[in-house]
């Protein structure tokens, strides 16, 4: 047989899982007289006429024999390396000692050990895992196991994550082109068949040094002496490197070195430096150097010159020179610094440019200094010169008076002119008037004067002149004899009351009439023309606010002045005032801003009235005329809500405070419009409702009657009905216009919260329970299902069924009758029930899966809800069990934590490990609708039988209220302790609370059987977010009942508030005491208010008179007679029908 050949199995491997009857490599199957794998193969091989001792031959499995059977016994019978062995045939035929059955069995184990083989991927890594971008580094996979006899696959995953495929030979080259860290794998699979395995080795790449010198300049030009700093701070990687500098000199000595990132080197010798960086990555890598040249020529020297004015120059105080010194060498080579040295020794430095002009305002020696300095740096050069400066000579003034008329009639005006007084616009002027009284009168300082001649007799006009900037004055006079006036008849104009006419005041709807009069006091006739024109100076004409006034409202006397034209006509006309039967008359002048409204606006307007008369003829005189434009009164629109905006600058009615989805709450009507104006008349045109959807406005104004002022008490309401139609907050903002408002249109945001009608909210505290592995034949405690009715729910919930289908688990019954848990029970908003769950494996199914499903029927919007179970039987020894020993089943943060922060103690729970063995703790973690709240740590993944270890709890709330969870540990081979329940309260955040407008009700002495008057309190909601409110109750003989609030349970919006009433009914003589309880999801205590009252006896009733008894009592005797009354007149009535029923 061929088991006799002695095959050795070379590069062959078996797996762990092998049986021990397989071969393993190398090993000889037949050493010619005993099989040493006697179980390997189907049936025993014929191991009759073997040649001995067997040869030895090696098959690896990627030759071609590993093909098909025949391919095995082809490769038999002609092996590569030895003779032919022998024939293989029909084990029956002589000479045959060989079947082929038999190098089929063979060869059928041999494909065995192939597909069983566990090859391993061996990565011969370069010499340094550490390398730089931009290198290749080859990676040798060649002593991969089987050797030979395995396929390659590489591929590389950059530092971005992204893998591909890079080759398939023993070697691989691969480029590092990013910093990070690479990952190079190899995959090897044997040929033929069977498992893979791969390695990987990870690369870190860094980034490649470079030396950067970013200033100087290579090749820049710099004079000798200057000093440059050298900058190597922008090589890379910036701030990741060591820096060396090397700088050389024209001699090729050393002139500076050192290690910062800048080097300050000083250029003393003409010639060519050398600059030399080199940086180091810090963290090791390829070192770089970056190299410039610095060129050093020698100093320029420069020459100052001065080209104009000479030197000693000689000027008048006051002259202006321009010194050049654009001449100085080098030519457009150099910069200039020009300073002036005056003659009380100050200097002054000057400008910059190449010419400079220079005032020299006082006598004396001034110093000129220029300084040029090379520009590209060299030796700098001064020079200078000096103006010898001046005082101007003295200037003689000669003053000439134009010859006025030698005579002239008294009141003449004349105009006299100095103007011809030298020198010519060179000296100041200063007239004097000495009247025929020997009096002198200074005039004014102009060329020429006007002098009115008053007086007859002779006056004397003088002028004196005074050079500008010193000098000699002279002074010049004239005579004019003045002689009286011929006696000819003459006007004499005399204005009365214009001076108000800069005071008119007046509305946009108004207008004011003022009255001033003009007198002739002469004897012949004056002559008087009227006209308003723009103001002087003003940029806009307001002529047209003033006009002629109605003379009927000015005094009788004197005349009109104008009275061809009507009231509100344009000023303009004539008059004549002849003395005396006709000397004087009333100018009637109208401010009116009411003729252009509001559109002309408000403030000061402004005209000039101008009257020409014949006193003298030809005069004109300009009067002001100036007035106010005030506003007009106007009605305003005003608004008030009860209750008032908040501080959103919303208003929120408690009529909208809780209002059921697509129901109409009560008409609210707190809503007034006001007339806040100065005017009475508001028109209400218009009543906008942003959201009609959900408000509607029952009353809007628009029909009302104008309003009066608020003075006056009128208003109008504005009605209106919040049917929401989606959950939370709605809003609508109202817009209010009118006719005319002095404030425009106004609004006013009203809000309500929309609640879910009346209802159950069903909740459950896991909607799949995964028992995990259980141990079959081991004891675990079952797992709780607990059913909820939310907090905000506004109903009860009614649980009519809980069916579990499927088998392993069960429903854990509870009461004498074993009933189910929780089934028929009625759940409060905010109440819940638990239902425990067990799970018990079937022996007879030994590691295998199982689920059911839990359904439960309830009264909520979705009936049917279900909880999915899952668990896996475990076999094996019995397992460990987990303990909270000393723990409780609930336990509690006693304190209050603000919502956003942490407690500051921790509860410690410990966990013991009973034992068998070593138990596995896969997790710790907190479980429930509030899990967030806490956070649970500590244990190490396995312990010891016999060991304990502590869990820290922490609460965490992130929101105000009441929070509970449950502890649970996991561990899927061992039995887990039992849930321990955590709870905890939290306040601030975004939690709510509930608050009262009394901390106690005393509602006084009643007598026993009366009724008291009911006591309001008010219930309002603090804090951020929205309370509810999930029961109300007061206690013994006292009664609460809503009285703006909704029933039971409703909800309050932040700052919202709503009232309830409590009476006190006595049912004996004597004091009580009791407390109305609210309770709220805010917190799981109810808000207790004191309650009190004393009960009175009853009145006696013996002497038939009323009674004084408050409220409905039965007792009262005035009811009583009333009862009997009303029952006397039943009775008559209805004889009185069947009387007159038997009339004929």
């Amino acid at each position: 047989m061929l088991l006799a050949l002695g095959l050795a199995l070379v590069g062959l491997g078996w797996s762990s899982g092998a049986s021990a009857a397989d071969p393993a490599r190398g090993q000889t199957l037949f050493n010619g007289s005993t099989y040493q794998c006697a179980s390997c193969h189907g049936s025993t091989p014929n191991a009759s006429g073997f040649p001995s001792p067997p040869a030895s031959y090696h098959l690896r499995f990627s030759e071609p024999w590993s093909a098909s059977v025949g391919a095995f016994i082809d490769r038999l019978k002609s092996p590569p390396t030895v003779t032919q062995m022998q024939t293989l045939g029909n084990a029956a035929s002589s000479g045959d000692p060989v079947a082929v059955a038999d190098a089929a069995d063979i060869y059928a184990y041999l494909i065995r050990a192939r597909d069983r083989f566990n090859p391993q991927a061996i990565i011969t890594p370069p010499a340094s895992t550490n390398t730089e971008t931009g290198t290749t580094l080859t990676f040798d996979g060649g002593n991969s196991i089987p050797a030979g006899d395995v396929t390659y696959s590489w591929s590389v995953r950059n530092p971005s994550g992204v893998t591909s495929s890079s080759g398939t030979g023993a070697t691989q080259n691969v480029f590092f082109s990013t910093v990070g860290t690479y990952r190079v794998m190899l995959t090897v699979r044997p040929v033929g068949g069977g498992t893979s395995a791969s390695s990987f080795v990870d690369i870190n790449v860094t980034a490649a040094a470079q030396a950067i010198i970013s200033s100087p300049a290579n090749n820049t030009s710099v004079v000798a002496g200057t000093t440059l700093t050298l900058n190597g701070g922008t090589s890379t990687p910036v701030g990741g490197v060591t820096y060396q500098w090397d700088v050389r000199d024209p001699a090729n000595a050393v002139a500076a070195s050192g290690s910062g990132a800048t080097q300050v080197v000083t250029f003393t010798n003409v010639g060519t430096y050398r600059v030399n960086l080199t940086v180091q990555p810090s963290g090791g890598g390829t070192p770089s150097t970056a190299s410039i040249n610095v060129i050093v020529t020698a100093p320029i020297v420069a020459q100052a010159i001065i080209s104009s004015p000479a030197n000693n120059t000689s000027v008048v105080a006051g002259t202006t020179l321009t010194v050049n010194g654009s001449t100085s060498t080098p030519l457009n080579g150099v910069s200039y610094q020009w300073a002036l040295r005056d003659p009380a020794n100050v200097t002054t430095p000057l400008g910059t440019a190449s010419t400079q002009s220079i005032p020299f305002p006082t006598a004396g020696t001034y110093r000129v200094t220029l300084t040029v300095q090379p520009s590209g740096g060299g030796t700098a050069s001064s020079t200078g010169i000096d103006i010898v400066v001046t005082a101007p000579p003295p200037v003689v003034a000669q003053a000439v008076i134009a010859s006025p008329p030698a005579s002239v009639v008294i009141g003449t005006t004349l105009t006299i002119s100095g103007s011809g007084s030298t020198p010519a616009n060179g000296v100041n002027y200063q007239w004097s008037l000495r009247d025929p009284a020997n009096v002198t009168t200074q005039l004014g300082t102009a060329a020429t004067q006007n002098v009115t001649f008053a007086t007859v007799g002779t006056y004397r006009v003088s002028l004196t002149v005074v050079p500008t900037g010193g000098g000699t004055p002279s002074t010049a006079g004239v005579d004019v004899s003045v002689t009286p006036a011929p006696s000819v008849p003459t006007p004499v104009y005399f204005p009365s009351g214009f001076g108000a006419l800069t005071g008119f005041t007046a509305s946009t709807a108004d207008a004011q009439t003022l009255c001033p009069t003009i007198q002739n006091t002469g004897t012949a006739t004056l002559s008087l023309g009227f006209a308003a024109v723009q103001a002087a100076g003003s940029s806009a004409d307001s002529s047209g606010y003033f006009e002629l006034g109605d003379s009927a409202g000015c005094p009788a006397t004197p005349r009109p002045c104008i009275a061809s034209l009507p009231a509100g006509s344009p000023i303009s006309g004539n008059t004549n005032l002849q003395a005396p039967a006709d000397a004087a008359c009333t100018l009637a002048l109208r401010f009116n801003p009411a003729k252009f409204g509001a559109g002309g606006g408000l403030g000061a307007r402004s005209a000039t009235l101008r009257i020409t008369h014949n006193a003298p003829a030809g005069t004109v005189v300009d009067v002001p005329l100036s007035g106010n434009v005030t506003a007009a009164p106007q009605p305003g629109i005003g608004l008030f809500t009860n209750p008032g905006a908040g501080a959103n600058g919303r208003v929120s009615p408690p009529a909208f405070a809780a209002q059921p989805l697509n129901s109409a709450s009560a008409v609210w009507n707190e809503f007034q419009v006001l007339n806040s104006g100065d005017a009475d008349g508001l028109d209400i045109t218009e009543v906008g409702n942003s959201n009609p959807q959900e408000f509607s406005l029952a009353e809007n104004c628009v029909n009302a009657a104008p309003l009066g002022r608020a003075s006056t008490g009128a208003s109008c309401a504005i009605g209106m009905r919040f049917t929401p139609n989606a959950l939370g907050e709605r809003c609508t903002t109202v817009s209010i216009r009118a006719a005319l408002s002095s404030n425009g249109a106004q609004s006013r945001t009203i809000c309500g919260t929309g609640v879910a009608a009346p209802g159950p909210a069903m909740t459950l505290s896991a909607d799949t329970i995964d028992f995990g592995r259980r141990f079959i034949n081991a004891v675990y405690p079952p797992r709780p299902l607990v059913i909820g009715n939310g907090a905000g729910a506004t109903g009860p919930l009614q649980i009519n069924a809980i069916t579990l289908t499927g088998s392993g688990f069960a429903l854990v019954p509870e009461g004498p009758n074993a009933r189910t848990p929780c089934v028929g029970t009625t759940l409060a908003a905010g109440a819940s029930c638990t239902v425990q769950v067990q799970f018990t494996p079937d022996p007879a199914r030994p590691d295998m899966p199982y689920s059911a499903s839990i359904q439960i029927d309830t009264n909520d919007a979705t009936p049917r809800r279900t909880v999915s179970l899952a668990a896996i039987a475990a076999t094996g020894g019995t397992p460990p069990v987990l303990q909270f020993p000393g723990t409780p089943a609930q336990i509690e943060f006693a304190n209050f934590v603000v919502a956003g922060q942490q407690s500051e103690q921790a509860l410690s729970v410990t966990l013991r490990n009973a034992g068998p063995g070593a138990a596995s703790i896969e997790a710790i973690r907190m479980v429930g609708a509030d899990a967030s709240s806490f956070s649970a740590t500590g244990c190490p993944a396995t312990l010891a039988e016999g060991d304990t270890c502590p869990i820290s709890l922490r609460f965490v709330p992130g929101s105000g209220g009441a929070k509970r969870a449950q502890l649970e540990v996991l561990s899927s081979r061992s039995v887990a302790p039992p849930l321990v329940t955590v709870t905890g309260r939290a306040v601030g955040g975004t939690s709510a609370f509930l608050t009262t407008s009394s901390a106690g009700l005393a509602l006084g002495e009643v007598r026993v059987g009366a009724r008291s008057s009911p006591v309001e309190i008010r219930l309002a909601s603090a804090g951020d977010g929205v309370v509810q409110v999930t029961g109300m109750e007061a206690e013994g003989p006292f009664t609460v009942q809503p009285k703006t609030c909704p029933a039971v349970p409703f909800t309050l919006p932040r700052g919202a508030d709503c009232t309830v009433t409590v009476t006190f009914t006595p049912t004996d003589a004597r004091a009580a005491t009791a407390s109305l309880r609210i309770s709220t999801d805010a917190d799981t205590r109810p808000l207790v208010v004191p309650l009190s009252g004393s009960g009175q006896a009853e009145a006696e009733m013996s002497s038939g008179g009323c009674s004084l008894a408050s409220g409905d009592t039965r007792f009262d005797p005035t009811l009583w007679l009333l009862v009997i009354l009303a029952s006397g007149a039943i009775v008559y009535r209805k004889r009185a029908r069947a009387a007159r029923g038997r009339q004929p």
